[in-house]
């Protein structure tokens, strides 16, 4: 990616990150509306191959969104999403589930039961109370690969949720997993943001990860931020 597009990027997501609201931050330490916005700009995925499931782009441009994120202090899981997750996902050649999607810190132990894989152990999962998945490292055997763990951590039989926080109110839990089957995501359907929230009108999107993210800048930025200048 340029640094020209990269200042888009920077401009759209300062955008979203600066809109006055309330209830940004809720009680749960989540910012809910802040992770909305940015996913529904698809800026949650950049740095994440689209046959991947994600936006595209580099590490590079992560970054931009992530040392934004910092800089505002916006509690969303924007590392843990694109960066663990999705680099995981994407060296295994699987694809980003649909909903919050975070990586655990920890590989879990697999078993083989009936053509399925059945994960146990004790691991650290940022942002686990509020995920629909969570994708972890997994010691089966002699083998090592990556899995996913369905449903979300307060759903599914065999997982038990111990939640804590860090010194910066986020959540920074456990998830205890006994005899849980795997799943193996399928690809998603790229999703662009509604013809209401064009401002200015999205130009036709490709499929390289340059038209990617600048439909997904150009889509998220507020009608008075001119891009590119």
């Amino acid at each position: 990616m340029n640094d020209d597009l990269r200042a888009e990027i920077r401009a759209a997501v300062s955008a979203i990150l600066k809109r006055p609201g309330e209830g940004r931050t809720h009680a749960d330490g989540f910012d809910r509306a802040v992770w909305k916005d940015l996913s529904e700009g698809g800026f949650h995925l950049v740095g994440v191959p689209e046959e991947a499931g994600g936006s595209g782009g580099t590490l590079g441009d992560l970054a931009v969104v992530a040392d934004l994120a910092a800089f505002h202090a916006a509690r969303v899981p924007v590392v843990e999403t694109a960066f663990l997750a999705g680099w995981l996902l994407a060296g295994a050649r699987l694809s980003m589930p649909e909903g919050l999607v975070v990586a655990s810190l920890d590989a879990a132990r697999g078993r083989r039961r009936d053509g399925a894989l059945r994960l146990s152990g004790r691991l650290r999962v940022p942002w686990a109370r509020h995920a629909d998945h969570v994708v972890t490292t997994v010691r089966c055997g002699h083998e090592s690969t990556v899995a996913v763990i369905p449903g979300g951590a307060r759903q599914m039989a065999g997982q038990d949720l111990v939640t804590a926080d860090n010194l910066a109110g986020e959540p920074r839990d456990v998830l205890v997993l006994e005899g849980v089957t795997a799943v193996r995501p399928r690809t998603p359907t790229p999703k662009w943001p509604s013809p209401r929230r064009r401002r200015p009108p999205r130009p036709a999107c490709g499929r390289s990860p340059r038209s990617a993210i600048n439909c997904t800048a150009r889509s998220a930025t507020p009608a008075n931020t001119t891009l590119g200048r």
